[in-house]
């Protein structure tokens, strides 16, 4: 195997990806009785709120052989996350950073970045790029490598729902079975694609989401104050958990597999909860995370109206206070200006402040009402498990 592989200038693909299976232990069958997920399950309790996809990931170590055989090794080059992902128009799956591939010289060293499985049409494209530099080869087998690769999906979903066209994961009566069938076609495959290292202890650090749309308005209020969410608008949450693979698939039961996947943490991200007060909008938090005791913390929220004027009030003084301070120093008025208007320092922080206390009250509430609304908005988590300390 060629020796000192570089990493490619190319950056992955960002992609998206799956349905979650039970050997993530993000079990496709949704409610605690293991009802499947259906278009609009009955576990998503509120019916302001329905899937646009879902998505789970491992964590991979750095060096860990995927397939080896006589003439090619699939390796990490790099620690990646692995994430699948589905929505109702393709199943994707995807390394965060690009998985070698280690090809016998004087074939040319290759780097897969993802495949998507397209639900109408059953097409199946895989993301392969040649590597350049000395020692990697010269002979281009990317288009072997691609047929190679899809030929093993074809025939891992042939005969499954999902290999029929028309596939829509979310109206699937039994996907629990489907995934089943996956498996077991998988599993049946001859041993043509080389020897593995892979473990089930080697998929660490799993996770899950799912990207949610407002179908109606949401809102929490407190008197005068309280956050809402816009109809049509999006979200993505995603669960946290520090278990692995081993762990989950050694779980007797649906309890035993979600406590194994031991939730740490749930974000929240790309959202538009909007804080008001007396009938003006005062934020917008795009991002929000609740730790494993139930505690809501918000990351990035941009200020608007009153907010944002008195903000941007602050921020003047600021900037004029420091221009004074160096033309005291003797710096000239426009230098100084200049000089001022560069400084790490001039974001308002009394009103941000503020600002941050009146969203962590008022956001604490909507997100436990949200999240207890819709407890399997991931499926096969209860994310009322994250208030109970995971």
């Amino acid at each position: 195997m060629p020796g000192g592989h570089e990493q490619a200038e190319r950056q992955p693909q960002q992609g998206t990806t799956t349905t979650s299976e039970r050997d993530l232990g993000l079990d496709p069958a949704l409610g605690q009785g293991g009802d499947a997920a259906t278009g609009q399950s009955s576990e998503l309790q509120d019916p302001q709120v329905e899937f646009v996809d879902v998505f789970a990931s491992f964590q991979l170590g750095a060096g860990v052989v995927l397939s080896s055989s006589t003439s090619r090794e699939l390796r990490t080059t790099w620690g990646t996350t692995i994430t699948l992902k589905a929505s109702r128009e393709s199943l994707q799956i995807f390394p965060s950073s690009p998985i070698l591939i280690d090809a016998m010289w004087p074939a040319q060293n290759m780097e897969f970045y993802g495949l998507t499985v397209d639900f109408a049409s059953g097409a199946i494209s895989v993301d392969v790029s040649l590597v350049s530099g000395l020692g990697e080869g010269f002979l281009d087998y990317s288009e072997n490598a691609r047929s190679e690769i899809g030929a093993l999906v074809a025939q891992g979903i042939a005969g499954t729902p999902m290999g029929a066209g028309g596939y829509d994961p979310f109206t699937d009566a039994n996907l629990a079975g489907t995934l089943a069938a996956i498996q077991a076609n998988f599993e049946a495959l001859p041993g043509g694609g080389g020897e593995s290292e892979l473990d089930a202890g080697d998929l660490q650090n799993v996770a899950g989401g799912a990207t949610l749309r407002m179908l109606a308005p949401f809102q929490q209020t407190s008197g005068d104050k309280g956050v809402r969410v816009p109809g049509g608008s999006q979200f993505t949450v995603r669960a946290q958990g520090s278990g692995s693979v081993a762990d989950i698939t050694a779980a007797r039961d649906d309890q035993g597999r979600a406590e194994a996947v031991n939730l740490r943490n749930v974000q929240i991200t790309d959202g538009e909860f909007q804080l008001f007060k007396g009938g003006e909008t005062l934020a917008i938090i795009r991002s929000v995370s609740i730790d494993a005791g139930g505690n809501v913390q918000i990351g990035q929220f941009d200020l608007v109206g009153s907010a944002q004027s008195a903000a941007g009030a602050e921020s003047l003084l600021r900037l004029l206070g420091a221009a004074a301070q160096l033309a005291s120093r003797g710096v000239p008025g426009q230098a100084a200006l200049h000089m001022a208007s560069n400084s790490p320092d001039l974001d308002a922080e009394i009103v941000e402040g503020f600002a941050r206390s009146e969203i962590d009250a008022g956001l604490t509430r909507a997100v436990h009402r949200l999240l207890a609304g819709n407890p399997y908005a991931i499926p096969g988590l209860d994310l009322r498990r994250i208030f109970d300390g995971g």
